[in-house]
């Protein structure tokens, strides 16, 4: 039937029709559009969220890897506590959980990425291990001032001989503290090992604190037997104090630049030992923590 033999009616009704079914179809594709408008947000939402989460790991990495700096560039830092266990950091947790999951469902084309990082950033995690055990906390001006008071005390026992041997009737006092006397509290290093300082570094360090124990014994009997030594010159009887410097002076001398030279020795394989940590941090610590930003950065 031709539109012209329509009655009114129909003409009508078929004009609602027409018009209803362009409505449903203009819905359509309404609904399709902002249905498409609506996931294309969610995913620039979470691949913002990712990448917001990406970078707060790798600022974490550099927070650590600042915290393992300081136990080598701050002498007020002398233990190291980061987390050396590369599944349990932070970054650590979301490689290992389900959130990396969630990652590669939604950017598939990570996977691969995360996956070269693993290996990375365990070896940044252990170079942290083998630096805490490496390093050991040196006072690295410790050995030049034994190795110096070593020298006085030989010079001391020194002058004492030359005294011997010129026939001197008697051995002068030192009264300046910085040079070995009678009394061994009153010579520098006597003064320094009864000092609050040196007494709070042996606490802290038993192999030290045996060593230095140790000098206290014959470092005041090389005192005493110069003590000895003037007593027989003021008594006339040289030989008795050429025994004495023989027995008693060069024995206790050897036996504390001895112990010296051990003290020495510990504080030498402590700076080793940091040197060595100092080492691991430049030579892999820090590759490794360019490589792992880098890859997250890919």
């Amino acid at each position: 039937m031709s539109w012209k033999n329509m009655t009114i009616g129909k003409k009508i009704a078929t004009g609602f029709g027409v018009i209803i079914i362009l409505l449903i179809v203009l819905g359509a594709i309404s609904f399709t559009g902002v249905g498409g408008i609506v996931n294309n947000a969610s995913e620039v939402i979470d691949g913002t969220s990712l990448d917001g989460e990406l970078a707060q790991k790798e600022v974490d990495h550099l927070n650590w890897i600042m915290d393992v700096n300081k136990l080598l560039a701050d002498p007020e830092v002398n233990e190291l506590h980061v987390e050396t266990d590369h599944t349990q950091c932070g970054f650590g947790k979301w490689l290992f959980g389900e959130a990396r999951k969630e990652a590669e469902t939604f950017v598939p084309s990570i996977a691969s990425i995360l996956k070269d990082i693993e290996e990375p950033h365990r070896l940044l995690h252990e170079s942290a291990i083998a630096i805490k055990k490496a390093y050991r906390a040196a006072d690295r001006t410790l050995p030049t001032f034994l190795a110096r008071k070593e020298i006085e005390h030989l010079a001391w026992a020194e002058a004492i001989q030359e005294k011997l041997l010129i026939n001197s009737e008697k051995i002068e006092t030192q009264t300046d503290h910085t040079q070995c006397n009678f009394d061994p509290k009153k010579c520098e290093f006597g003064i320094w090992l009864e000092s609050e300082k040196i007494k709070g570094l042996m606490n802290q360090d038993p192999a030290l604190n045996k060593a230095l124990t140790a000098v206290k014994e014959p470092h005041d009997a090389l005192h005493e037997s110069a003590v000895l030594i003037n007593d027989a010159l003021n008594m006339g009887n040289k030989d008795l104090a050429e025994s004495i410097f023989k027995n008693k002076t060069e024995k206790y001398l050897e036996e504390v630049a001895g112990i010296f030279e051990q003290a020495i020795d510990y504080e030498n394989s402590l700076s080793n030992g940091r040197a060595k940590a100092i080492s691991i941090f430049k030579e892999k610590t820090t590759p490794l923590l360019h490589e792992t930003k880098e890859k997250l950065e890919a």
